[in-house]
């Protein structure tokens, strides 16, 4: 009877953990699976980041370029991207280089809502093409895929070679409600 309980125990304990370290793999995110019904999240600049790494299946991350997201707070990747002019702050060289999300290879096809708030900071200086926050959005293949709804940037610098973008370097999805305050070339 011990050894049936103790079984039982054992079974129910890693019932409950499991979802965890699921969970846990993909990131520290405010709560969702990356589902439509329970999208991903992202309350911080990590979050963002993990769910970058999910989406373009990078830095260990099993791809998911499905996933559908939600952000609950303005993101701040780096401070003082921009001068008062408009100008890259210095050279760019004390800041880390932002990797978009979605790649023309691998585009963006779930839903990214912004919920009003704002991304800042994004630094690109590229040699490379589908260079923005997001790389490419939606799939040629299958109209509609790819959303990206209700974000702002701002602070940001971006360069690249072709096809570049505050929000998207490329889109065969939907941007709507979205804006762009930042300098590139």
């Amino acid at each position: 009877m011990k050894k049936g309980f103790f079984a039982a125990l054992m079974c129910a304990l890693v019932m409950v953990l499991l979802p965890a370290a699921v969970y846990a793999e993909d990131g520290n995110f405010g709560g969702g699976d990356g589902s439509e019904d329970d999208p991903y999240i992202i309350e911080d600049a990590e979050d963002l980041k993990a769910f970058r790494d999910i989406v373009n299946g990078q830095n260990g991350k099993t791809q998911n370029s499905a996933a559908w997201a939600e952000l609950t707070a303005d993101i701040v990747l780096e401070q003082n991207v921009l001068d008062s002019d408009g100008s890259l702050n210095g050279d760019g060289s004390k800041f880390t280089k932002w990797t978009p999300i979605g790649t023309e290879i691998s585009r963006y096809t779930g839903t990214f809502d912004g919920n009003g708030h704002t991304i800042s900071g994004i630094y690109i200086n590229t040699s490379k093409a589908y260079q923005g926050l997001f790389g490419c959005i939606g799939d040629i293949k299958n109209s509609g895929t790819g959303t990206v709804k209700n974000l702002g940037i701002e602070d940001s610098w971006i360069s690249g070679d072709d096809n570049v973008g505050g929000i998207a370097g490329h889109s065969y999805g939907s941007i709507t409600g979205c804006y762009n305050k930042g300098e590139g070339r």
